[in-house]
């Protein structure tokens, strides 16, 4: 009777050992698939290996209507694009609205990993340039009855109010034959216009478009002199970003972005009305 109750108490404990060790296989199995899919999902996002202990930074400037803060929410042309890229990659990220020179500055330092900025030669050296986020045009509008520009060389010789530390590409940038008067907001550029102590104001269409929305002029007060090709908004990752493994992760996701894409009309606010349709 004992050698009986021996036998049986030897057979469970070997069931017991046999479950033990089939249960351990299914999990160590089950961690194992897990982490093929991970894997796998990971490669289809361009993230493989590269995820990140902490957000990845931008620095973003604070020119309407390219980054805002409307009651405490990050909105903007930049921050949509931000918001497609983390969709894209699959990596968090922060975004700090900055004046547009110290988004250079944030980027030549490595106070953020990524900016977006207009391509000059300085930047391109300075900075990892990822791709290209959109072209733009240049606007120049005058007060209103005022005649149509043919050319740049139509400004010569005049008072032009020009954003605060702004490019507006080759054609612009080169010419010098007129007085630059820097202003902060384009509502400050519009008031001067319009209060006679300006001949004219430039801006990347999108900014005026924007600043004619929101600001005190109606339609009439000003007219449409010229629109020029602009300047190339690019993506930048700093050369002294803690994380440079970024940068194949973020160029592979904009290219995905741009393929069959028009970037420029996706993202780009529409006019106010039909008489600044820059």
């Amino acid at each position: 009777m004992l050698d009986k109750a021996l036998k049986a108490l030897i057979h469970l404990k070997v069931l017991q050992t046999s479950l033990y060790l089939v249960l351990s296989a299914l999990i160590a199995f089950s961690a194992i698939a897990l982490s093929a899919i991970a894997e796998g999902h990971a490669k289809n996002n361009g993230t493989s290996g590269a995820q990140p202990e902490t957000p990845v930074s931008y620095s973003i400037s604070s020119i309407k209507p390219w980054g805002m803060n409307v009651n405490g929410v990050n909105q903007g042309i930049l921050i949509e694009f931000v918001q497609a890229l983390e969709r894209e990659t699959g990596l968090p990220y922060r975004v700090s609205l900055r004046p547009y020179a110290r988004v250079f500055q944030d980027l030549y330092s490595g106070e953020a990993d990524m900016g977006f900025v207009f391509d000059s030669p300085n930047i391109i050296k300075r900075a990892i340039r990822i791709g290209t986020v959109m072209n733009t045009t240049v606007s120049i509008v005058g007060p209103a009855g005022s005649t149509p520009y043919r050319s740049m060389s139509d400004l010569k010789g005049l008072s032009v109010g020009v954003m605060r530390g702004s490019k507006y590409g080759q054609e612009f940038d080169s010419f010098k034959d007129y007085t630059k008067v820097r202003v902060n907001t384009i509502n400050q550029g519009v008031s001067m216009l319009m209060a006679g102590r300006l001949d004219a104001m430039v801006a990347t269409s999108p900014t005026l478009e924007w600043g004619m929305r929101n600001s005190k002029a109606n339609e009439g007060d000003l007219t449409a002199l010229l629109v020029i090709q602009g300047p190339v908004v690019g993506l930048y990752l700093s050369r002294k970003s803690i994380r440079p493994q970024i940068e194949k992760i973020y160029r592979e996701a904009l290219e995905r972005l741009n393929d069959g894409r028009n970037l420029s009309k996706r993202y780009s606010p529409k006019p106010a009305s039909t008489e600044l349709l820059f």
